[in-house]
């Protein structure tokens, strides 16, 4: 029973670190996303 609750907690803690990465590739696309488009906005406006 131990055994498996050990797994179990390995187990949630690869997918809370997939979820984590996950996270962090969508925020960095958001960012690099947000900043092209600050980009353009200003090369339209000169």
């Amino acid at each position: 029973m131990l055994v498996l609750a050990n797994m179990f907690i390995d187990q949630l803690s690869n997918d809370l670190n997939s979820i984590a990465s996950i996270v962090n590739a969508i925020e960095f696309l958001g960012k690099t996303l947000y900043a092209i488009i600050e980009m353009i906005k200003k090369r339209k406006g000169d």
